[in-house]
Formats: C-alpha cells, structure tokens, sequence
C-alpha cells in the first residue's frame, strides 16, 4: 500500500514538474524574441499557409481529365495523355478514377495545378 503511494506521488511529481518546465520554456523562449505569450501560442496553433503560386508563373486553366493516383499524391490525366500533379489529395481523393473538370491555376514551371474546383463530368451531363 505504501509503494503504491510513493509510486503516486512520484509520478504527479514528475508530472507537475514537466507542466512547469514546458511553460517555462514556452514564455521563456516568446520574451527572448520579443514576442507576448499570445502571439506564440496564436504562431503555434496556426497552420501552415497555403502556398500560392508565383502570379508570373500561375496561368488559369480549365482541364478535362481523370483523376489518378501518382504515388501518395493523385494527378490528373487529361484526354491528351498529360500528366498534371495536383496540389490537394483531399479534394481530389472521392474522385479519383473519375473524370473530371478541374479549375484552378497552373504553375507551369512545374506542370502543378493549385485546384479552385473540381466537378464530375457525369455530374455536369444530369444537370
């Protein structure tokens, strides 16, 4: 019963003490860059932001294609044989081996397309 105790009190011990040291770590390195506490938490939370394509090299395009997988990223296929990575897999996951009309902007250094939209062809004939 008392090694049960100990072994208690050991690990809330333990456990306060790394509360204690991460938010001193946390407070400790936001004053060192100047920051408040609150602009170190809101950095932290934040996600990455999407990048955007350089404007001089974004054009907008409008494609017809099918939607395939290329590894663990997905690509679309257009009627002409050519292969465009894309730069959502969540948006482009439920359609894949679909074809679809994808609107977005092209980087065309790197044949990427930044996905605006996607809609099923077969969607687009029933309405």
């Amino acid at each position: 019963m008392r090694e049960t105790m100990l072994k208690r009190y050991l690990f809330m011990g333990l456990g306060m003490s790394m509360t204690m040291l991460t938010l001193y770590r946390c407070l400790h390195d936001s004053t060192a860059e100047g920051k408040t506490r609150e602009e170190t938490v809101a950095k932290k939370s934040n996600p990455r932001p999407r990048l955007q394509p350089a404007a001089e090299n974004a054009v907008s395009v409008t494609l017809n294609g099918t939607i395939v997988r290329k590894g663990e990223r997905f690509a679309l296929r257009e009627t002409s044989g050519a292969l465009y990575a894309l730069d959502s897999t969540g948006r482009a996951w439920p359609f894949e081996g679909e074809d679809v009309k994808v609107i977005g902007h092209m980087d065309r250094l790197a044949s990427f397309i930044h996905i605006d939209r996607i809609d099923s062809i077969e969607s687009e004939s029933a309405a």
